[in-house]
């Protein structure tokens, strides 16, 4: 009987495939490193673009930030000269109310009481000084209750006056409040 071996061709059809098989591992292979090249140059570009970006970013950062501290600064001048202002308006404002509460201190003095010291505190008045009776003190602080001007006196002290000092009659310290001021 004749023999017929078929191992040969079984074994060069599997060196085919085999073959087949390692070309085609090959082309995926290559087709993947491929793949991967372009997806990490695409990934390298757009990386780069952001970086670009943050690059700008920073800048224009540092450019507002000195805009920011500039605004500032001239908020700070803006302020200074507003206290400014305000204190002159103040300073015009206080001028004619002293000018004034003088005045009203000339028509409101009785006869016979003299002052030998006047401060101005805010709105409080302290008048201090001599006065021939008891009766022309309690006139002086019903004509200040009367004025337009000064308001709520308070007798704080009253006593016989020392001969030494050289004033005859009573010594008198009392206070009164401003009742409005001046405005422009």
């Amino acid at each position: 009987m004749t023999h017929i071996n078929l191992l040969p061709w079984r074994d060069n059809l599997r060196e085919a495939v085999k073959k087949e098989c390692l070309i085609l591992l090959a082309i995926v292979v290559g087709l993947a490193i491929g793949l991967l090249g372009v997806g990490f140059s695409r990934v390298n570009a757009k990386l780069r673009r952001q970086q670009e970006i943050n690059l700008n970013i920073q800048k224009d950062t540092v450019v507002l930030e000195s805009s920011i501290a500039e605004i500032q600064r001239i908020k700070a001048q803006e302020n200074q000269l507003t206290a400014k202002r305000d204190a002159v308006e103040q300073l015009q404002l206080e001028r004619v109310t002293v000018v004034r509460l003088l005045e009203q201190m000339a028509y409101q003095m009785p006869k016979g009481v003299y002052l030998t010291q006047f401060d101005k505190k805010g709105a409080q008045l302290t008048l201090i000084g001599y006065a021939k009776s008891n009766a022309l003190v309690s006139e002086l602080m019903q004509k200040i209750e009367q004025s337009h001007w000064m308001g709520v006196p308070q007798l704080i002290e009253i006593k016989a006056a020392d001969n030494q000092e050289g004033h005859a009659g009573y010594y008198f310290k009392m206070t009164a409040h401003i009742l409005f001021a001046v405005e422009f």
